[in-house]
């Protein structure tokens, strides 16, 4: 999963979601943000699952700590996006504030 996971970010979380809040800026199409969480949640998901199967095969060891950390980064990419996302469909204008003072979730 972590080979899937930098497969999508380009080894990158940040540099992922700068990305598509790039391609956002220069198009103002919410759907670009959007596509980039239903494809994250979609490996959240499946790691989700093979987190639960380590946790019940081999309980709390190595295995299951290594899937727990990569789990906690889709997660945190996710919230990054939809934070982006919510602000986008509220407040565009906070949403470029926001971005310049370097308060967005992904920038801390």
């Amino acid at each position: 999963m972590a080979i899937n996971f930098n497969k999508l970010t380009n080894n990158s979380a940040f540099d992922f979601v700068e990305g598509i809040f790039n391609i956002y800026q220069t198009t103002q199409d919410k759907d670009v943000i959007r596509d980039a969480i239903v494809d994250t949640s979609r490996l959240q998901k499946s790691i989700h699952w093979y987190e639960a199967e380590i946790l019940q095969l081999a309980g709390v060891g190595t295995e299951w700590k290594q899937a727990a950390s990569i789990s906690k980064h889709v997660c945190d990419v996710v919230k990054w996006l939809e934070e982006i996302l919510c602000l986008a469909m509220v407040d565009v204008e906070e949403l470029s504030t926001a971005y310049k003072h370097q308060s967005l979730m992904y920038q801390a």
